[in-house]
């Protein structure tokens, strides 16, 4: 036999039995704190007796949280059903909870989201502060200003470090004119540009990557000089998007 559903209703906690030899021990004073901070969210399943007595099947422990603070009375989802089907209630109901486990990734971002506001969610300091420590991620220091470099000179001294590098014939790079740009990225942007770069290439050809890069931002200047602002938004929301998909 499956239960029948009679109603929902407010019913005084002295007509209400707890269910006999129910085997949950419930933490009262987690219940109470919860009842304090959030109310009796969730119904008593009640099983509604042929003689007319109203047994607890489903929340016997939010039962006695109740009487224990003063409560007169507990909204009950009142059911019927045979003795056996009631037994089964009682048992899968606490049984379910034992056998149930946590996205804990879903569960750091969920407790995070209470910014420090436990009361009442059945966490403590300690034990959040622990969930959340498996997934905070490393702390970036702000990034210090680059020592000038030594050939940040002037034109008089290029001059002089070109002939130390063997005079304008030279095959080194300051000789021919040619300096090194470093781009600090993090990694995945960093893939991400050498795909792009790969992609420009099928268009522009095996171009070196510093030519590369320098024709796409001279491109990107003229488009945004065309652009409307309505476009330009566009522009950037297309970079924040691909920046947040990484």
């Amino acid at each position: 036999m499956t239960t029948e559903y009679i109603e929902t209703r407010m019913i005084p906690l002295a007509d209400l039995e707890p269910y006999p030899g129910n085997a949950r021990i419930g933490d009262q004073a987690a219940l109470a704190e919860s009842l304090d901070e959030n109310g009796q969210y969730r119904s008593l399943i009640v099983r509604l007796k042929d003689d007319g007595a109203h047994v607890v099947l489903c929340g016997n422990n939010t039962l006695e949280a109740l009487d224990l603070r003063g409560d007169e009375a507990a909204r009950c989802e009142i059911h019927k059903c045979d003795d056996k089907t009631a037994l089964r209630i009682n048992l899968i109901d606490n049984k379910a909870n034992d056998k149930a486990r946590y996205d804990d990734a879903k569960r750091a971002r969920l407790l995070d989201l209470l910014d420090g506001e436990l009361h009442g969610s059945g966490y403590d300091e300690d034990e959040v502060d622990a969930i959340l420590a498996a997934y905070e991620e490393p702390e970036i220091t702000d990034m210090q200003e680059p020592e000038v470099a030594a050939y940040n000179d002037d034109a008089e001294e290029r001059v002089q470090r070109v002939k130390s590098h063997g005079g304008p014939d030279s095959t080194t790079m300051e000789s021919r004119g040619i300096r090194d740009v470093f781009l600090p990225l993090p990694v995945a942007q960093a893939d991400e540009l050498g795909r792009l770069i790969m992609v420009l290439r099928e268009t522009w050809g095996p171009l070196p990557q510093g030519e590369i890069l320098l024709k796409a931002a001279r491109v990107a200047q003229a488009a945004l000089k065309e652009m409307d602002s309505e476009l330009a938004q566009w522009a950037d929301d297309v970079f924040e998007a691909e920046d947040t998909d990484d």
